[in-house]
């Protein structure tokens, strides 16, 4: 299979709207999904969390993988966003920016079970204050997809627009396939640097390090909806961590044409969460 020329045509950025990996899976874009009557991304943000009465009130909730495993807390203090390490509470990151872009709901994303779903809703943490980076340090790693129970949400923003009632509204599913799996292998951390980036649909530049395991949060990785050789793409559906075993199903036969210097360098694979229901792709460096 041949890349195909990049830019594509006619239309945004020149990203086509689907195309077809090697044994037939599509990688659909913006306007293939809407198609087919999906909707992935509410792009709704929340200046804060609801009081948690386990912790007393305070608010604070748990930040947790597609698999149930804490990644991370999230407080939102007076004055402060502080994200902690689960075990030791030790401080992973603070952000004293008080944005009120600071979280952005995506709506319902994929879980191990219908039951986890249920309850919890994947946001987007964008982690804005890089004063405490040292020189040079990337705020990437610090910039976070997980999922947080839906009761930690406001039932409206401070526009007015339904959060908590529009969850279910925006789902990415789950994936799936009827293609034979191969070997099993662990998911891998494909280092991209920071500099690597590719063109989101609204034309600015993306880092593909987004898409690296995030080692202040566990390793945590992304598996997504389609990828960003597409119209829109790069939806995350989900949250695994480096070293789950993944099963590779189709994969592209080139490299990714969306690459905004140099020559391209990511190849996207599609698979499965060994022994779950929860299919995506996922991007490894082309070597």
């Amino acid at each position: 299979m041949h890349p195909y020329p990049y830019p594509f045509g006619e239309g945004s950025h020149g990203l086509p709207e689907s195309r077809e990996a090697l044994a037939g899976t599509l990688d659909r874009g913006k306007a293939a999904l809407k198609q087919l009557d999906r909707k992935l991304n509410m792009r709704r943000r929340v200046h804060t969390l609801r009081p948690n009465p386990e912790l007393n009130g305070r608010r604070t909730w748990p930040l947790l993988d597609s698999f149930g495993r804490q990644i991370a807390l999230i407080e939102r203090h007076a004055n402060h966003w502080e994200l902690r390490d689960p075990a030791g509470e030790r401080t992973l990151f603070t952000d004293r920016t008080r944005n009120r872009e600071q979280i952005e709901v995506q709506g319902r994303g994929c879980m191990i079970s219908d039951e986890l779903e249920a309850m919890h809703a994947l946001v987007a943490f964008r982690a804005l204050d890089r004063s405490g980076l040292p020189p040079g340090a990337s705020i990437v790693p610090f910039q976070l997809r997980a999922f947080i129970h839906r009761s930690a949400l406001p039932a409206k923003n401070r526009e007015g627009k339904r959060i908590r009632a529009a969850i279910d509204k925006y789902t990415t599913g789950s994936g799936g396939s009827q293609l034979g799996a191969a070997v099993p292998q662990s998911l891998a951390d494909p280092g991209f640097a920071s500099r690597e980036r590719f063109l989101g649909e609204d034309g600015k530049k993306r880092s593909y390090a987004t898409y690296n395991a995030k080692s202040p949060f566990g390793g945590a990785m992304y598996f997504c909806v389609n990828t960003t050789g597409v119209h829109g793409g790069g939806i995350v559906r989900g949250v695994a961590r480096a070293g789950d075993p993944f099963e590779q199903l189709d994969r592209f036969g080139y490299a990714d044409p969306n690459l905004v210097d140099g020559d391209p360098l990511t190849r996207w694979i599609y698979g499965r969460l060994v022994g779950t229901r929860m299919f995506g792709w996922i991007p490894v460096r082309d070597r």
